[in-house]
């Protein structure tokens, strides 16, 4: 700028891979060693349990910055592709990134090809938020790696969203789950009838749960339920999703009770199946 402020720069560290010692591997999963200058390789270990990790090289981004004047100008993409081709250029086998999380700053690296690898158990004291892992691939075993522990993470946050991240914020949770990869499963007649008759009241909320994750699944992928209304989205997540109590979500929804929280759900399932 004409004050001299630089209008956007990355700045990188190599965390250098060629560890193959399965020793090695086990004193950091059991947190007994800590190698210097191994940052996500040793936090992907320890949360997929592959070794493999630790014998690649990956480009850790440290930190993007773009000038006010200069966002939403799709300036930060182009560095992303720039550090891309720079980790080509050097035969490097990945970027890697690791920042609090907020759904805005996951769809950016999402958008930029970047996996969802990880997302820590606690939140963070000084920013409020959990910290997250990424990667994007650069070689075919990188390649294979990531999308094996991606897999992986898909699965433990599916089963960990009702239990560990039951308290994980909507928004958060709402773009972790947009930015994974679920296959949608195409419904039967019979299920379709079912989840019919739980949308009717003909049927009990117990019975049509799976039926009902199933459907926001879906709904997730082919973006249905970001039609709905913001408190219904964030009903289902709370309901179906994250299997707060009744009063729990009365409370954080401020409904009258029971049965305003069972009419509005019914009718936000009859919602994403007319849409």
């Amino acid at each position: 700028t004409e004050t001299g402020e630089p209008l956007l720069g990355v700045a990188l560290i190599l965390e250098e891979g060629g560890i193959n010692n399965p020793d090695l591997a086990q004193a950091i999963l059991n947190g007994e060693r800590r190698p210097k200058g191994h940052l996500v390789p040793q936090s992907l270990l320890t949360s997929s349990g592959s070794i493999e990790f630790l014998a690649q090289r990956t480009y850790r981004i440290m930190r993007i910055a773009i000038h006010p004047s200069c966002v939403n100008r799709g300036f930060g993409s182009a560095l992303m592709q720039a550090a891309f081709e720079y980790a080509q250029k050097n035969q490097v086998d990945s970027l890697s990134t690791s920042f609090g999380l907020t759904p805005e700053l996951l769809h950016f690296w999402h958008k930029n090809k970047f996996i969802l690898l990880k997302i820590g158990a606690h939140k963070d004291g000084a920013s409020g938020t959990q910290s997250v892992v990424m990667m994007r691939p650069n070689s075919s075993e990188a390649d294979t790696l990531v999308n094996i522990s991606a897999q992986q993470f898909k699965r433990r946050f599916l089963l960990g969203i009702s239990r560990q991240h039951r308290h994980l914020a909507l928004d958060s949770s709402l773009a972790i789950l947009q930015v994974i990869s679920v296959q949608i499963k195409p419904f039967s007649h019979t299920e379709l009838v079912q989840l019919e008759a739980y949308a009717e009241h003909f049927r009990s909320y117990e019975d049509s749960q799976y039926l009902l994750h199933q459907l926001m699944l879906n709904s997730l992928q082919n973006e249905r339920l970001l039609k709905l209304q913001g408190e219904r989205i964030n009903l289902l997540l709370m309901r179906v999703f994250q299997g707060r109590t009744v009063q729990s979500c009365v409370q954080k929804l401020k409904f009258e009770g029971k049965k305003q929280l069972d009419k509005e759900l019914r009718a936000s399932i009859k919602d994403l199946l007319r849409c």
